[in-house]
């Protein structure tokens, strides 16, 4: 079996960020008063909504692309193509 750590790494790298991101929005709910499931109020709280969301609709595509380009390219290649 092969193994991947640079990544690995990267994925758990990318996973830390989306729930630093979701622990941003929760407080920026409690800041301006925005209840769930409401995603509309406060502009800046919008703002912030959409940078979680954002990257939460990009992991879904880059994280598989990710590894199936470290399964057959190199685990060293993806793992600055995720650094980058």
């Amino acid at each position: 079996m092969n193994a991947y750590p640079i990544t690995a790494l990267a994925t758990l790298v990318i996973a830390a960020l989306m729930f630093v991101l979701a622990f941003n929005v929760g407080k920026a709910r409690m800041k301006y008063g925005v209840k769930a499931p409401a995603t509309t109020g406060e502009p800046t709280f919008e703002r912030i909504y959409r940078v979680q969301m954002n990257t939460l609709e990009s992991a879904i595509c880059f994280l598989p692309c990710l590894w199936v380009f470290a399964a057959f390219m190199s685990d060293c290649w993806a793992g600055i193509v995720a650094a980058v």
